[in-house]
């Protein structure tokens, strides 16, 4: 069963989208005001009955002021298609009668129909919005600000026609104003939906502990490297990193010593590569780098520039461990000497520290070739 759309938004709902409600709001309440303004103007020429009308159509437009938020859709959109009503029948009725024409009222229309757009889910509701305000302003300055009132009906002591031009011409600026604010608005926040989304993205590849590219992250641009190597006949290599007995040296000196190291050795492998060279965690105590157009001899020396930094750094509590230092086991393989696809090419890196682990550890060990 199909809901009726609320306006409403939730507290996850885009930063534009409550922009345009407070919008809506402000837009609504000056045109109330407008016409309260020519109810009053109405009612001290006498015309009562032209002036509950319009009292009646504020009335109908408060909810929307008030509950905007909170309305459906359609019931939104009806009640000010109402209002909107009984003001225009006023302006025709008075028009057809000759009794008065007050051309000032042209200009509550369009900016009543700009309200009514801003709630149509139509794909060009801002350039109808602003069609509408500019036959405002065109009306005013055609037919003139001050209209004049029939000889029949003598003089009055109240400035209607001043009244009037202020009211409406008051009324379209102010508007004006609250559109433009918009503007900037909703410009401010897809500035920050944009920031918020780059930081969303880097949230979503970043490594939180060691800052790094993460194995999701790793495993899409692998495919990327891969079908770029592949299309140009050119070569790339995988360095696989193991930091040797990382378990005893979390288990004797804690997890939070243990994070240290981790952000540690991340620093160093990233002072030790070279700018084409991409590092990621990969998990645990385990990182691998991807060394774009690289065949082996190149990847084997980067790998065994880390190993050294690594071996020749003084970690934290890093003389308890077996070795009396910290060190790492690397592998290295590369396509497409090693194998033909990216999976088969990380399980050939993967292998080969294993190698180096069953060899003694702190060494970098090639992958045989397939």
């Amino acid at each position: 069963m199909n809901e009726t759309p609320v306006l409403q938004p939730s507290e996850g709902a885009p930063m534009e989208q409550k922009i345009k409600l407070e919008l809506y709001k402000k837009i609504i309440l000056v045109l109330a005001i407008c016409t309260i303004g020519y109810a009053a103007s109405y009612f001290a020429l006498g015309a009562f009955l032209t002036s509950l009308t319009l009292v009646a159509a504020v009335a109908i437009m408060n909810p929307v002021i008030l509950y905007l938020d909170r309305l459906e859709y359609h019931t939104a959109s009806r009640l000010i298609f109402i209002a909107n009503l009984l003001f225009k029948i006023n302006c025709i009725a008075w028009t057809l009668g000759n009794k008065f024409h007050l051309n000032t009222e042209i200009s509550y229309i369009p900016i009543m129909m700009t309200s009514m757009m801003i709630f149509e889910e139509h794909e060009k509701k801002e350039f109808w919005a602003g069609v509408t305000l500019a036959i405002s302003a065109w009306a005013l300055a055609r037919f003139g600000p001050v209209p004049t009132l029939p000889s029949s009906w003598g003089p009055t002591t109240f400035p209607v026609e001043a009244f009037n031009t202020l009211n409406a011409s008051g009324t379209l600026i102010i508007t004006a104003i609250f559109l433009n604010s918009y503007a900037e608005k909703i410009a401010k926040s897809q500035d920050l939906l944009q920031i918020a989304n780059h930081q969303l993205e880097e949230l979503s590849t970043r490594d939180g502990m060691t800052g790094l590219f993460n194995f999701r992250h790793f495993k899409g641009l692998l495919k990327i490297e891969h079908e770029r190597s592949k299309r140009y006949n050119a070569s790339y290599s995988l360095i696989f990193l193991d930091i040797d007995f990382f378990k005893k040296y979390n288990d004797r000196n804690g997890h939070p010593a243990g994070d240290r190291l981790l952000q540690k050795f991340a620093s160093v492998v990233i002072e030790n590569l070279r700018n084409i060279d991409i590092p990621f965690r990969y998990g645990g105590e385990e990182f691998i780098v991807i060394c774009p157009a690289t065949p082996k001899a190149g990847a084997l020396m980067v790998a065994e520039r880390i190993r050294l930094a690594i071996e020749e750094l003084d970690f934290e509590f890093s003389k308890f461990q077996p070795r009396g230092k910290l060190t790492v086991s690397a592998g290295v393989s590369t396509y497409p000497n090693d194998a033909l696809t990216p999976e088969l090419l990380l399980q050939a890196a993967d292998t080969a520290v294993y190698t180096s682990k069953e060899q003694g550890r702190n060494r970098v060990t090639p992958a045989p070739r397939s």
